[in-house]
């Protein structure tokens, strides 16, 4: 490309392709509000679906319905409050697609009611022990209504949570400010909300740091205005694609665009200083033009390799990590394209003034030359202060490094509802709220499936004595705090008989049999029985509680171990009988799992990717020696040679990981969906400034330079612009610390601490290695390290 551009292309060609900018505008503004417009999450729906854990709670879902279900209440909500029954019947005529949203939708003053009516006659007090805990408050007595969707699909949910909203405030009475709803049948209605609630003010937020941040670095309001404005494009350019692509916006995804702008304003800056370099030994006209070549290479090898960073991410197995790593690639390349075709044309519009001052030797200005130098002898003292610190800062860079991998493998992951909403957020003070008034909201389910066969009463009591033995193993578990079961709504079980039944007992047997029998229906339309024609399903619902922070694994493996004497007490009369687990437990319990998985796969892929990408590009610095070289054996040395020097110039871009992950380790911070990104992230971006820092590095090496003149030559042409791109990038993503949104604060703060991580490591870091022994891999052979 660079070849292919005359001197004066962007200052002839400059209306034409700021009309193309501005026709585009409208454009990606139009598309990408139609993306926003598609947000929807579902946590229930991240893995994908040949997961073990997913596939079964699609089994449960075609017994039983999704497990997912939603709680209204609110303070003095007791059994006879006038005021739940007429929220009930306004919901029951709630429609979508002309059918009824709402499934089964009940409360706890209903269902007892229903216990105390044939067959099984249980009084109020009875009925009332059978529910707490569930649908009644063990100590306040509170219930509610609750009720589960006929449909599941995203705008089914957003529709149903809309028609609650508007039933709360339609039933009399009931005041909604009042009202407290939380349950897993909503969680991606809570966090569809807040990951956009406010997005505007906080885009709004991040640019006003940018363009400030930018006017300070370059005391002009047109360059930084014209930075701004590419950037801008890019990141609406960006939110197009997902909707162009008939693809949905998510909670994750929604941090795309915000990357890709702060990105563009990354390589805004690295031409804007190629730009001002540039004006000194050109003419303005042909100024745009011989920016884009210095920076073409730096710049597209370093989209390139946060493209590569970003493009491992897709092979996570989580859906929102796998959008984000695809749209955000894809953003990250077109539009480097685009601020390498639109910036300079704005630049070609804008008379350089002050802003620009001179740094070559035949600057007559005296106070420039005495600024100029002045910048010199801070970046060539700051060179030698590094190579005489050299043995220090890598003996710190093995302690750092070593402290680091010991917190990485203390990290943990979570993928509970509550670490995705600030404590004080209105859905965590309602889940909180409900689960001590009423009674926990997550569950765990365990299935006993029998062989379905035409079998005398007496079958269905022994089956029922197993369901009792499972639901009083689950509940007896530590974390486990209620239980649900056929049994919660059926005549009370007697002991398995020792010996033979008196006449007595075996009359109260039959009465008992023909009751449970009766019974049947009931079981099935609440959902504790599906009878198939194969299988028998009898369901047993246990509830933990969404705020404790727990070891899900540790209470799925207890479960399990709890359900071992029933299962083998199933296998003695029913060989093929068997016992499957399910619900929203397992699938958060192996989501955290892959949380970590992901993060470790994806930055090892990245890794790679990255290095290779570098190695490429040292392999092309170094053609001149390949063709001086005498044999395909030599050739193949400095090939090798290249590899390893992309190795070390790797070191530098994983410290940041290291560090800011192994203290999070250090301190038991877990990561989330919304961080676990962030590794390969900052990896992606960190490269680039050692890219620029290598290639500016080589080029003073190639022209006769000691390793050390290369490393001030290299401070000197882009040690300001890595200052810059580092601060404006991560304090102009900070503006999304104001959400209330966990995912996007946390991505906020981990990509801030690595950016400037990142930066010490390519100020230190890298110039110290460069100095090193390490630092003959980038050089031909014989460069000295002084003059």
């Amino acid at each position: 490309m660079s070849r292919i551009l005359s001197d004066a292309f962007f200052t002839t060609h400059r209306r034409a392709l700021l009309l193309l900018a501005l026709c585009l505008a409208p454009v990606f503004w139009y598309c990408a509000e139609r993306a926003l417009e598609t947000n929807l999450n579902d946590p229930m729906e991240w893995l994908p679906s040949h997961f073990d854990e997913t596939r079964r709670l699609m089994e449960f879902g075609a017994l039983f319905g999704s497990d997912s279900f939603f709680v209204i209440s609110w303070p003095g909500a007791t059994l006879d409050d006038p005021r739940i029954p007429a929220l009930a019947k306004e919901l029951e005529q709630v429609r979508f697609d002309g059918k009824p949203l709402f499934g089964m939708l009940t409360s706890g003053g209903e269902i007892v009611d229903t216990l105390q009516q044939p067959p099984l006659e249980l009084s109020r007090e009875q009925a009332i022990e059978r529910l707490e805990g569930i649908l009644i408050g063990r100590e306040t007595g509170v219930t509610g209504v609750i009720g589960t969707l006929q449909q599941f699909t995203p705008a089914a949910q957003h529709f149903g949570y809309d028609a609650v909203q508007q039933a709360i405030a339609q039933t009399p009475g009931l005041d909604p400010a009042s009202v407290k709803l939380a349950g897993t049948a909503f969680d991606g209605v809570f966090i569809d909300l807040a990951s956009q609630h406010g997005l505007y003010a906080i885009m709004i937020t991040c640019y006003v740091i940018s363009f400030v941040l930018l006017l300070v670095s370059f005391r002009n309001l047109s360059i930084a205005g014209a930075v701004m404005a590419v950037s801008i494009l890019n990141q609406y350019m960006t939110m197009a694609l997902v909707w162009l692509a008939g693809s949905h916006m998510d909670s994750i995804l929604l941090v795309a665009p915000s990357l890709v702008y702060v990105l563009s304003i990354s390589t805004g800056v690295h031409l804007v200083n190629y730009y001002r370099d540039a004006l000194h030994h050109y003419p303005a006209a042909e100024a745009p033009t011989w920016a884009v070549r210095q920076g073409l290479t730096p710049c597209t090898v370093a989209a390139a390799t946060t493209a590569l960073g970003l493009i491992s991410l897709t092979a996570s197995y989580l859906a929102p990590i796998e959008r984000f790593g695809v749209f955000a690639s894809v953003g990250v390349l077109i539009s480097t394209g685009l601020s390498l075709l639109f910036l300079p044309a704005f630049l070609a519009g804008i008379a350089p003034g002050k802003w620009c001052v001179a740094d070559d030797e035949t600057v007559s200005d005296a106070a420039a030359e005495k600024r100029l130098q002045q910048r010199l002898r801070k970046w060539n003292a700051l060179a030698k202060g590094i190579a005489l610190a050299t043995p220090l800062v890598l003996l710190l860079l093995l302690a750092v490094g070593a402290a680091g991998l010991g917190g990485l493998y203390r990290l943990q992951a979570s993928a509970r509802i509550h670490d995705m909403f600030s404590p004080q957020a209105k859905v965590i003070q309602d889940y909180a709220w409900l689960e001590q008034a009423i009674g926990p909201l997550v569950p765990v389910e365990v299935v006993l499936q029998f062989p379905r066969q035409s079998a005398p009463p007496e079958e269905l009591l022994r089956r029922l004595r197993l369901v009792r033995s499972a639901q009083a193993a689950v509940g007896s578990l530590e974390h486990v705090d209620a239980t649900l079961s056929a049994l919660n709504f059926s005549p009370d079980l007697p002991p398995e008989p020792t010996g033979r039944l008196s006449m007595r007992d075996l009359v109260r047997q039959r009465v008992l049999q023909k009751k449970l029998v009766a019974s049947e229906v009931d079981f099935v339309d609440l959902r504790m029985l599906h009878a198939g024609d194969d299988w028998e399903s009898w369901r047993i619902s246990g509830r933990v509680s969404s705020g404790k922070t727990i070891d899900m694994k540790q209470v799925l493996r207890q479960v399990r171990e709890a359900m071992q004497p029933v299962a083998a007490d199933m296998a003695v009369a029913w060989p093929d009988a068997q016992v499957l687990y399910s619900g929203s437990m397992p699938i958060l319990q192996r989501t955290q799992e892959q949380l970590l998985e992901d993060l470790m796969v994806s930055f090892m892929i990245a890794f790679v990717f990255i290095a290779i990408a570098i190695a490429v590009m040292l392999m092309v610095h170094a053609a001149p020696e390949f063709q001086a070289a005498p044999g395909l054996l030599s050739q193949l040395l400095i090939a090798v040679r290249c590899l390893f020097a992309a190795l070390a110039a790797m070191i530098p871009n994983v410290l940041p990981f290291a560090v800011v992950f192994g203290a999070m380790g250090w301190l038991g911070v877990k990561i989330e969906i919304g961080t676990v990104m962030t590794a390969t992230v900052a990896m992606g971006v960190a490269v680039d400034d050692t890219l620029h820092f290598v290639t500016w590095f080589r080029r003073s090496v190639l022209a006769g330079s000691s390793r050390l003149s290369a490393i001030a030559f290299g401070y000197r042409h882009c040690g300001a612009a890595m200052i810059q791109t580092s601060v404006i990038c991560g304090v102009g993503l900070l503006g999304f610390t104001l959400s209330e949104f966990g995912p996007m604060q946390r991505f906020a703060w981990l990509m801030f601490s690595m950016l400037l991580t990142a930066l010490l490591a390519d100020l230190v870091v890298l110039p110290a290695l460069l100095y090193s022994p390490l630092g003959r891999l980038f050089t031909p052979p014989g460069v000295p390290r002084r003059d």
